[in-house]
């Protein structure tokens, strides 16, 4: 039996605390706690794809932005990148040349037909891998470029585990230990947020 690392304890317990029985799915975490939750935008007017050099800094710009805000008490990140497996067949995009220089280990897998059998078929499952990263502002740009052009799906932990930060190809979803810390990041970036009524 494979020991497991007391980070991915860590990953665990956290989870556990912000969502129950909820599962590490990147698409879905946000909906676990809808008051806690922020949505904002990669580029202005809710632009989706980056198409030049100066929407891509926009870009790149606000997602260093908010990670750094969200990290001023600690600067390393947990990071989790997701893959979805049917059988022995990965069914998401190539495995993105930004991961190779990390180390990862795998998180317990996750069974999706379980989670949502109107969406997936038995077999098909969710591997979650884990690392962690020293944050320095510009360091992690080509990672935010593989999830801009969704080329990347998984999602941050900040080290006290009470931010979630969840990349999109279009902004990031945040997710909050409560909704006082949700409310005090929504007013910062108020100007990159959604301003829909149901946030997205």
């Amino acid at each position: 039996m494979n020991e497991v690392s007391s980070t991915a304890l860590f990953i665990e317990k956290n989870r556990q605390r912000a969502f129950g029985n909820g599962k590490l799915i990147p698409h879905q975490i946000r909906s676990y706690k809808p008051s806690c939750w922020v949505r904002v935008y990669s580029l202005p007017k809710a632009k989706r794809y980056p198409e030049t050099q100066i929407e891509w800094e926009t870009l790149l710009t606000r997602h260093n932005d908010i990670i750094e805000y969200l990290t001023t008490t600690d600067n390393h990140l947990y990071f989790i990148e997701s893959t979805i497996v049917s059988g022995e067949a990965s069914c998401s995009n190539p495995r993105s040349p930004c991961l190779d220089d990390f180390i990862f280990e795998d998180l317990p897998p996750v069974d999706l037909s379980q989670e949502d059998p109107h969406l997936y078929d038995a077999g098909d499952w969710l591997q979650n891998r884990l690392t962690i990263i020293e944050w320095k502002r510009r360091q992690l740009d080509e990672l935010f470029r593989a999830f801009a052009t969704d080329a990347l799906q998984g999602f941050f932990l900040t080290a006290n585990g009470e931010n979630w930060i969840i990349p999109y190809d279009g902004g990031i979803d945040l997710v909050f230990s409560t909704a006082t810390k949700r409310n005090e990041c929504a007013n910062r970036f108020k100007e990159w947020k959604s301003d829909r009524s149901d946030g997205l």
